[in-house]
């Protein structure tokens, strides 16, 4: 009998163990005493956070600016540095072992080995790349042991990378001949009259024999079918539904080889059909269409879920990101889990896949230059493999702010890293973040990268256009603004960060680092570059580790800069963003917020994020004045003296009529607490997740935004709580820790389901001296 491809997901069935054991792969160790845990895992997240936890000294380098810190909050102030051992036990039939097996996994932080029956069977120092081993030779019927070993070492990461195997693994058994991983490639070619020429490639393991391919269009109906000849299938579809932001229709490859009317293996691959035009001077043109990318950058980790993926906290994640209008996304500074990109091509979200976030020369002693020169180009090859046919990823970055811009040769490998690209992809360009512009330009970098990016250079983008008039450029990195959510510092000016005895940041969303600028200056300059094709903003959430201003003061352990906070809660700057960013619905924000005892007739500045031009101001009933945009991003009354009450804006058209109208009001004392979920029913997979909001209200229902009561959630029926975070960066709360302090009036708790459990949840917060709160959770 011949095995048919069969996946099976390595979800369940973990033990974990921390520390190093000699032996640890040999089937015969007794680990009775080990952790069961769930794949994805990451054995860091659930703390303690500990200032000892990879403290070093440090030289932080940014736009040529270089200072020696010691730093504590890095990495997020979490225990990641060490060995994690794992061990699981798979069944395979006399059928399966007589085919061919192979272990899939989406990244293991990191310096993987992996063992299968005692044997070493490979792995990987980078933690982001994906992998694949091929362990035919290595299982056998019955019962097999797969064991994993991941280190991270000191010094070794400039943010949180979390730790152990914290993306999906596979066990894929298939007939002995068989479709290569990431082996199949749907290329597309645009003709006259609305056709489209698809390429179907399939690399083939184990044997040759004839490949047959179909094409299913996005409602499922076959729209063409070819057999390959010299390992391609070339057919021709009319008029075929297009892949863009704006209606992200996906098509289906199904790749079949056949030994006469016998399937021996089969595969299935999403593919979307777009055409990219990277204008020198108008920027980006999608399907012909002209686009602008509203992006921002991301880390990896998931906040209070830490690095181990999940699609459902992650399409969170995208889908607040596209409800203040962004578009793109860049991977910074690694390769992205896979099921990030399925999640894009589905939402329409544009994505510029990075690499490496170091070439030869590293940023810490232990980081991945380590290993550049050994691994570069197998991991630079088998991330395009893997990503090559989602329509989302435009461009291949091959890294971020790389040393290399600053030596005389630095071309030569940035060059080298190209031809790579080029070669494993022809069809996309090439950029890279470069911060030390004038050096990169000087040295022929810039130059050698198809679509250079700047870091942080609004100011000088008429001069690189000047320099470089062939080449298409966009902002890679912009503003890293830093902000505490609902935090409000006095004076409100505008400058370089200044380190606050509180550890946060202001909200007025005027203070960044030495390399930075504001959102407002960054847009002003955009306006008038057409040819740059849009930004990407550091960051869209905040993330741990790097918590500039406060890198060398602990308890500062994650970052200001996120648009939202750690647990998905919006700073006032994403109305910011989204005045400018979302043209299908009006924006009207008014801050700070309106509760400042002490502070009466004292200056107290108000801003408006505002998509409309002229808004009046209003206090307890008397106008401020009326102010109209003229080219500012936010309208400002910097001469409002605080009174307690209610402020009013009132926007206005051009007949003095009133369009809409947003409030600040003083709160009263917290009485109650109030609950809000962003999803109300939930699958019943065990993974699946409802992000419930918890706000410190008073008797009308206004949030109290300096409420820090002390909030208890408990949870009935079938689900658990998965974490919980206030969103401050300076709290030493565990994630699971229950109690916990609400920061500005406000917590998050992560419900998941139980697996193969139905039903409703009921979570319930409670607080001493406030009214409880209960909120129920379907489960199907």
């Amino acid at each position: 009998m011949m095995q048919k491809r069969k996946i099976s997901r390595l979800r369940n069935g973990w033990l974990f163990h921390r520390g190093d054991l000699c032996g640890f792969e040999k089937p015969g160790l007794n680990d009775s005493d080990w952790e069961n845990v769930l794949v994805p895992h990451d054995w860091a997240i659930k703390g303690p956070f500990g200032k000892g936890f990879d403290a070093s000294l440090s030289t932080v380098i940014n736009d040529n600016h270089r200072e020696t810190l010691e730093q504590h909050g890095r990495i997020g102030g979490l225990p990641l540095v060490g060995v994690g051992l794992y061990r699981m036990k798979f069944k395979l039939s006399k059928t399966e072992t007589e085919g061919a097996c192979r272990l899939e996994f989406d990244g293991v932080m990191s310096h993987s080995k992996v063992y299968v029956n005692g044997k070493l069977a490979g792995g990987r120092p980078y933690g982001y790349s994906s992998f694949c081993l091929d362990i035919s030779k290595l299982v056998k019927p019955g019962v097999n042991l797969l064991a994993v070993r991941a280190e991270n070492p000191p010094d070794s990461a400039r943010w949180y990378p979390g730790a152990g195997i914290f993306r999906n693994v596979r066990l894929v058994s298939t007939a002995k001949i068989r479709v290569a991983w990431n082996g199949v490639w749907v290329r597309s070619k645009f003709l006259e009259d609305g056709k489209v020429e698809l390429d179907i490639s399939c690399e083939i393991e184990g044997g040759e024999t004839e490949v047959f391919c179909s094409v299913y269009a996005p409602g499922g109906k076959r729209s063409g079918n070819a057999i390959a000849k010299n390992g391609v299938a070339r057919l021709t579809l009319d008029n075929p539904p297009l892949w863009s932001p704006w209606k992200p229709d996906l098509h289906t490859a199904l790749v079949e080889l056949k030994d006469g009317s016998k399937i021996l293996d089969s595969v299935e691959i999403r593919f979307g059909i777009r055409s990219l035009v990277m204008d020198k001077d108008k920027g980006l043109f999608i399907n012909g269409a002209a686009f602008r990318m509203n992006g921002v950058c991301m880390h990896h980790d998931l906040g209070p879920l830490g690095a181990a993926f999940s699609v459902p906290a992650a399409k969170r994640q995208l889908l607040l990101l596209k409800s203040i209008g962004t578009n793109s996304l860049r991977t910074s500074h690694n390769p992205p889990d896979p099921q990030l990109l399925d999640l894009c091509d589905e939402m329409g979200i544009l994505v510029l896949d990075e690499a490496f976030d170091c070439w030869e020369m590293g940023k810490t002693k232990g980081d991945y230059h380590l290993h550049f020169d050994e691994w570069h180009e197998r991991d630079l090859r088998e991330m395009i493999r893997r990503d090559r046919n989602h329509p989302c990823v435009i461009m291949w970055s091959i890294g971020n702010e790389i040393l290399e811009q600053g030596e005389k040769n630095g071309w030569k490998l940035a060059a080298h890293l190209r031809d790579i690209v080029h070669d494993t992809d022809p069809d996309r360009p090439v950029t890279a973040g470069l911060s030390f512009g004038d050096a990169a330009l000087d040295n022929g970098m810039a130059a050698e990268i198809d679509v250079p990016g700047w870091n942080y250079k609004p100011h000088r983008y008429d001069e690189y256009h000047a320099r470089l008039p062939h080449m298409p450029q966009y902002a890679s990195e912009t503003s890293s603004t830093v902000s505490s959510r609902g935090i409000y510092l006095f004076p409100a000016v505008e400058g370089e960060v200044k380190a606050d005895p509180s550890l946060q940041a202001s909200s007025y969303d005027l203070q960044y680092p030495s390399w930075a600028t504001t959102p407002d200056k960054e847009f002003s300059f955009q306006d008038k570059c057409p040819w740059i094709m849009g930004e990407f903003v550091w960051t869209g959430f905040d993330y741990l580790g790097e918590p500039c201003p406060y890198d060398a003061t602990w308890p500062a352990h994650s970052s200001y800069f996120g648009i939202f906070d750690l647990g998905g809660l919006p700073k006032d700057r994403a109305y910011l963003y989204r005045s400018r960013w979302l043209k299908t619905e009006p924006t009207l924000h008014l801050l700070p917020h309106w509760n400042w005892p002490g502070r009466e007739g004292k200056i107290t500045p108000v801003h408006c994020y505002t998509s409309f031009d002229t808004v009046e101001l209003f206090l307890n009933g008397k106008s401020l004045g009326v102010r109209s945009k003229n080219g500012a991003h936010r309208l400002v009354w910097n001469e409002v003296k605080y009174e307690p009450g209610e402020l009013r804006a009132v926007a206005l058209g051009k007949d003095g009529k009133e369009l809409a109208v947003a409030f600040r009001r003083t709160s009263g004392p917290a009485v109650k607490l109030g609950l809000s979920a962003d999803r109300t029913k939930i699958k019943n997979d065990g993974e699946d997740l409802a992000f419930i909001t918890a706000e410190i209200l008073d008797a009308n229902g206004n949030i109290v935004p300096t409420a820090s009561h002390r909030i208890l959630f408990t949870v009935e029926g079938p689900g658990e709580i998965a974490g919980l975070t206030s969103g401050d960066p300076t709290s030493l709360e565990t994630f699971d820790q229950n109690p916990l302090y609400a920061f500005s009036g406000q917590a998050v708790a992560i419900v998941r389901s139980r697996e193969g459990e139905t039903g409703r949840i009921k979570l319930r917060a409670e607080a001493s001296g406030l009214l409880s709160s209960e909120i129920g959770i379907r489960v199907q």
